[in-house]
């Protein structure tokens, strides 16, 4: 029921829809932000737009883009999950089944709203910034800044993350510190 539930979209998806058919019928040079001022990050339509080019400009094939960041946040999440629980398999396999059954998850991915792509690449990040903590390396420091970049080109709510990774850190500098 992948086409009818829920029935068509609601108006952001559209005009999500809408923004990425216009791009992939004269496609534009990236722009982090869309030149409608209300409607943000671009990102997102960028990604509709290479889909639809190919697949065509239907509900279903806008509906599809978002799903599929829906499911591959799914296994983004299980890396996360077992990068900062890695002894805690019942843990890890819970809370990755509990984000697969929310509402919040499904809605998201099956309403086109582009803050579906936002714990896509949150998780990315993390996996890579939580790594890049436990050895430091430019190769770990280059895919965290990458995914940052795209973080902050998902969502609003993504620009407080350098904030609370630059928090994190400090604080776990601070207990390091401490405790030696």
């Amino acid at each position: 029921k992948f086409d009818i539930l829920p029935f068509g979209l609601p108006h952001d998806g559209a005009l999500e829809g809408l923004e990425a058919i216009e791009l992939s019928q004269k496609p534009l040079p990236y722009r982090p932000y869309s030149l409608i001022g209300w409607q943000g990050e671009s990102l997102f339509r960028y990604f509709l737009a290479f889909l639809i080019s190919i697949l065509g400009p239907t509900i279903s094939t806008v509906k599809f883009g978002s799903t599929i960041f829906s499911l591959f946040t799914l296994p983004a999440f299980y890396l996360l999950a077992k990068k900062m629980f890695p002894k805690d398999k019942y843990l890890i396999f819970s809370s990755l089944f509990f984000l697969s059954i929310s509402g919040w998850h499904i809605v998201m991915g099956k309403t086109v709203w582009r803050v579906i792509t936002f714990p896509f690449f949150e998780c990315l990040l993390l996996v890579f910034w939580l790594h890049f903590l436990k050895r430091p390396k430019l190769k770990t420091a280059i895919f965290s800044a990458v995914f940052l970049a795209l973080t902050l080109n998902t969502y609003n709510a993504a620009r407080v993350i350098p904030l609370l990774l630059i928090v994190w850190s400090l604080i776990l500098f601070l207990h390091k510190k401490l405790t030696i």
